[in-house]
């Protein structure tokens, strides 16, 4: 009984964790949204990229509004294609940034502290574009943009390398590369997301052009949005990936066919399973071994404490793995 309370306890404490991390997550994200990408409305990809781009045409001010519409519609789209347990699992990011978002765009004090950027002695430099050079605020327009680029992909890759690293993300356009994998079975994440928030990139930058063709900065800020995107991901790679994005599992256990089964069917990872004898009490054992992508750790983690508290697991980055699923096409495909 004693050892069913102490399991309970554990999954409660970490599930709590888990969550806190991602209104961190989400918190830092809708932070840098507000505050950095706002009040240049730099578009970095993602769903609030999207969301500046609408926001533009109609004129500013219902940033939150449209992101709360793109993201209804991601979730109408998981129920349908990845269904409802899937979409269950992603609806706390999915619906916590839009909220959070309100939060920090509509508080007075806490919207405003991204006007110190574009307002110099009374005058908006984006209202005013044009005659910034005039004026004798080109430089500060420049260096105030980059800064805002800078920092707004900081901590957008801060954020979403915190989601990822409690087995979670933000949401989002994350939905769009869920469904994409779960229709194409060659198929690379990472590319994906790459070509999506590069066209949205893309996009945005011959939005604005088009807008304010009467803008000399035009483009040195676009290059600015595509090193705020780049910013980003290279901040996820840093502080999430480049530790090592594979793992080397290893569990010793007596419940091994019910993992070893988890792993094969749910995880869709080849084991191997071999006998060992433990050095102090002799005991026969099986020892189910496999290399998983970091991003499944939580899953594998949980499902073991789950299936059996008691097993003696190692988690060992790994530099390269050289094989099928990882390296390798499958050759039976």
């Amino acid at each position: 009984m004693a050892t069913v309370k102490k399991r309970l306890s554990t999954k409660t404490k970490r599930i709590l964790q888990k969550y806190i991390m991602l209104f961190f997550a989400n918190l830092i994200l809708a932070f840098s949204t507000v505050i950095f990408y706002d009040p240049f409305s730099i578009v970095a990809g993602g769903v609030s990229g999207i969301a500046f781009i609408f926001d533009y045409f109609s004129g500013g001010n219902l940033l939150d509004v449209y992101v709360y519409g793109i993201t209804s519609i991601l979730i109408i789209v998981s129920f349908f294609t990845l269904g409802k347990k899937v979409t269950v699992r992603s609806l706390f990011s999915t619906l916590l940034y839009p909220v959070l978002l309100t939060v920090v765009y509509r508080i007075p004090g806490l919207n405003s502290i991204g006007q110190y950027f574009v307002k110099i002695d009374g005058i908006n430099l984006v209202e005013n574009i044009s005659q910034i050079g005039e004026l004798g605020y080109g430089g500060v327009y420049l260096v105030n943009y980059l800064i805002c680029a800078i920092f707004g992909g900081l901590l957008c890759g801060l954020s979403v390398a915190i989601a990822f690293s409690v087995g979670g993300t933000t949401g989002g356009i994350d939905i769009l590369v869920l469904v994409f994998k779960k229709y194409i079975k060659k198929f690379n994440e990472s590319f994906f997301t790459f070509i999506l928030d590069g066209s949205i990139i893309v996009i945005g930058i011959g939005v604005f052009t088009l807008k304010n063709s009467d803008n000399p900065y035009y483009l040195a800020t676009s290059c600015f949005n595509i090193l705020s995107a780049l910013i980003c991901s290279i901040t996820i790679e840093v502080v999430y990936i480049m530790k090592s994005n594979d793992i080397n599992c290893e569990i010793i256990t007596n419940k091994w066919k019910e993992l070893n089964d988890y792993f094969i069917n749910v995880l869709e990872r080849g084991t191997t399973i071999y006998d060992v004898k433990g050095g102090y009490k002799l005991e026969d054992r099986k020892v189910v071994k496999m290399i998983i992508n970091k991003k499944e750790y939580e899953k594998v983690k949980e499902k073991i404490e789950e299936v059996d508290p008691e097993a003696f697991v190692t988690f060992t980055p790994t530099k390269k793995v050289i094989g099928l699923g990882f390296t390798r096409e499958n050759p039976f495909e």
